[in-house]
């Protein structure tokens, strides 16, 4: 998860294991799962900051080429499609 930048897959979240508690608790060891959950926490936090970024620059790049289209749009050729460099010579 958080170690080395990796991300965790569902595999990974789900065959996590956790040593047993002593015998007279029961259990699981509650370190284990209290950081494990926390690492979780901490993942699902990036992640959800992760998701921010990319819908900020998402909004960023529509509203650049709405821009881009609204300044572009009487810069057609009039005359027929696909003139080319060349004005339209066929070879």
């Amino acid at each position: 998860m958080a170690d080395g930048g990796k991300r965790a897959g569902a595999y990974q979240l789900r065959v996590v294991g956790f040593s047993r508690a002593p015998r007279w608790r029961g259990g699981l060891d509650p370190d284990e799962v209290y950081a494990y959950v926390a690492a979780l926490a901490a993942e699902v936090d990036r992640l959800g900051r992760d998701l921010t970024a990319a819908r900020d620059e998402n909004d960023r790049i529509r509203a650049a080429l709405l821009r881009w289209q609204r300044d572009h749009r009487h810069c057609h050729r009039r005359g027929p499609a696909n003139q080319g460099a060349w004005g339209g010579v066929r070879w």
